[in-house]
């Protein structure tokens, strides 16, 4: 990390990102996404494979916003580690 940051200077930061639900069909607010849960039919709900895959996309775009590389510029992810800060970031 930069020196101008205000936590962790020189530290190194993976790329991050998080996973939206919205983007595997699941509504993003905490009772909407209850509500959605304990009505959906199975067929409406994220397969293990959305939920994946939406875990490795939102590094992808992470990178892709920060750094401004395109993504069928970059190789495929990979998941390295988890990191949390002191402030369980």
């Amino acid at each position: 990390r930069s020196s101008k940051v205000a936590t962790h200077s020189g530290l190194y930061n993976g790329p991050s990102g998080h996973p939206e639900p919205k983007n595997i069909g699941v509504p993003a607010e905490g009772s909407e996404a209850i509500k959605f849960f304990q009505t959906a039919k199975e067929e409406e709900l994220p397969t293990e494979d959305a939920i994946r895959n939406e875990l490795f996309e939102s590094v992808t775009s992470e990178i892709v916003a920060e750094t401004n590389i395109a993504a069928e510029n970059l190789s495929e992810p990979l998941l390295m580690a988890c990191m949390t800060d002191s402030r369980r970031k």
